[in-house]
């Protein structure tokens, strides 16, 4: 509330205003402003919790992936000795190799860097992507 009664005279008065409410209009943009902070600290801490869900959704199915691969390779090797007991292996035709892809061997790493940059330290403001 303010005052507004009857103009003081101005005789060696200095008018000012009185806010005679506890909750000052002050302490209102105060909250508004902290409220509107608080907010914006909920969704970028829900963005992170999601890419990081995302991150191990991903490293779990590479994981399943590559068990899967390592099977079928154990598998093919074991016919392929299999069938070398029977067959001179020089005399069977030549196979390609499995391929070796640079990306598989970064990957992790790139993936678990990334993990601990976004979970180690949540008052970093540093958004790289």
């Amino acid at each position: 509330m303010h005052y507004q009664g009857p103009p003081l005279p101005s005789t060696d008065l200095i008018p000012c205003k009185l806010d005679l409410v506890p909750g000052s209009s002050l302490k209102a943009k105060e909250r508004k402003a902290n409220n509107g902070a608080s907010r914006r600290y909920r969704v970028r801490k829900r963005k992170q919790e999601d890419i990081l869900n995302l991150l191990d959704e991903q490293e779990q199915n590479i994981k399943d992936i590559s068990e899967r691969c390592d099977h079928y390779k154990s598998e093919r090797d074991f016919y392929r000795d299999l069938l070398g007991h029977y067959i001179p292996l020089e005399q069977l035709p030549l196979r390609p190799t499995t391929p070796q892809d640079k990306a598989s061997t970064e990957t992790p790493t790139a993936i678990i860097g990334t993990k601990e940059k976004m979970a180690g330290s949540g008052a970093d403001k540093t958004n790289e992507g």
